[in-house]
C-alpha cells in the first residue's frame, strides 16, 4: 500500500506502528505504551500519514480506530473506540503472538 514518503512495510519494519484515526490522541498513546512494552513502537495519525484519505478508505478506519500493524506489515489489531486501556491490551497480545 503506497504512502507518503514510503511503503507502509518500510514505517513498521523495525517493531510495531500504530496508527489511529483522527478523534484518537496519538501523544496520549505514545505515552501510555512506553510503559507497555520495550519493543519499538511508533504511533502516527493517519491524517498525518496520508492527508488525502485514501490510507484511511483503503484499511476501512474510522476517525476514533486504531489498527495496530505488526513488523510485518501485517494488521495484528483492529481497535474500534480506540481508548488507552484497548490499545494497551492489543499490544500485549500482539507483543505475545509476536516472541513466539
Amino acid at each position: 500500500m503506497p504512502l507518503p514518503g514510503g511503503r507502509l512495510r518500510e514505517l513498521c519494519r523495525d517493531g510495531f506502528l500504530l496508527l489511529v484515526g483522527e478523534m484518537c490522541d496519538s501523544g496520549l498513546f505514545a505515552q501510555v505504551l512506553g510503559k507497555v512494552t520495550t519493543a519499538p513502537l511508533a504511533v502516527r495519525g493517519l491524517a498525518e500519514m496520508d492527508g488525502t484519505g485514501p490510507l484511511a478508505e483503503r484499511l476501512g478506519a474510522g476517525p476514533d480506530e486504531a489498527r495496530l500493524i505488526r513488523p510485518d506489515a501485517h494488521i495484528a489489531a483492529i481497535i474500534p473506540h480506540a481508548g488507552p486501556e484497548q490499545v494497551k491490551a492489543a499490544v500485549r497480545r500482539a507483543s505475545r503472538l509476536s516472541k513466539e
